[in-house]
């Protein structure tokens, strides 16, 4: 009859679970010998049991409704934090650079600062904790990525535009790979360096063998990056990023001092080398 235990929706849920496999089906009231005792009571244990069972599993109203609120809220949170960080990096533009293991102070610029690069095409920013120091320098250049990056790679003519090294000498490049040695300062000091040269990238990284400065420095390398500039293909956004750990016999202050004057003479001879070679390239072409 339509009021029998068999037409209840919680008897034909059971029925659809055992369609599927979850719950096994009770034995049909009737059948070849005729009705079975006892049957009616296991059927309607049965359906206690799921029904008990698929109300604990079920989440309340309130469960749901917190669970919803704090899905939303952690995709909203998302989303708003990705907003952020790529207005960050569309105002900075450098999202293209690397920053593991990179103070992150460094990277960010201050309003003073982007109004100054702005101006001056140039800021250097440096960080130390101990003997370890990082130095980032940001240039614009009124020249083209292709100007600027040969620059870079011309190792040869380093002393020619780099007041600090006197003489260049390159021994061995496989691949993408240059080894170098450089004699810097008044002194000819010797520093063997590798360079890494990626013109995909328009990158330029160096790291300078301890061996041979032992004495100063306990490890060197960085690189230089160029982006030509979506707003005027004619100019460039160059960066230099550098990570230097001083021997222990080299005093802090002496570390500080160093490391100022040697970030600005590294860079400082980019700016004014590439936009004169660019402005010859010019004339001749015309």
């Amino acid at each position: 009859s339509p009021g029998s235990a068999m037409d209840s929706p919680t008897l034909r849920h059971v029925l659809a679970l055992r369609h599927v496999g979850y719950v096994a089906a009770p034995a049909a009231p009737h059948g070849p010998r005729g009705p079975r005792s006892g049957s009616r009571p296991r059927i309607s244990s049965r359906i206690a049991l799921v029904s008990t069972a698929t109300s604990l599993l079920r989440p309340s109203r309130a469960h749901c409704g917190r669970a919803g609120r704090a899905g939303r809220a952690g995709r909203a949170g998302r989303a708003g934090r990705a907003g952020r960080l790529a207005s960050a990096a569309e105002l900075r533009g450098d999202a293209w650079l690397e920053a593991s293991n990179f103070p992150r102070q460094l990277w960010d610029l201050t309003s003073d600062e982007l109004e100054k690069l702005r101006e001056e095409g140039r800021v250097q920013k440096q960080a130390r904790a101990g003997k370890k120091g990082w130095g980032l320098v940001r240039i614009n250049v009124r020249a083209p990525e292709q100007v600027v990056f040969a620059c870079l790679q011309d190792f040869q003519r380093y002393p020619s535009m780099i007041s600090a090294i006197r003489a260049a000498e390159v021994h061995r490049a496989a691949g993408s790979a240059v080894r170098c040695s450089y004699r810097i300062t008044k002194l000819w000091l010797e520093v063997p360096t590798v360079h890494q040269v990626e013109p995909t990238q328009g990158r330029v990284t160096f790291d300078i063998d301890p061996a041979a400065t032992g004495l100063v420095l306990r490890e060197a390398s960085g690189f230089w990056q160029v982006r030509s500039n979506r707003g005027n293909p004619v100019e460039s956004r160059v960066v230099f990023r550098v990570f230097a750990h001083a021997s222990d016999l080299m005093p802090n202050w002496l570390v500080e001092y160093g490391a100022r004057k040697c970030l600005k003479r590294a860079t400082a001879w980019l700016k004014p080398y590439a936009e004169q070679l660019w402005t010859m390239q010019r004339r001749t072409e015309r």
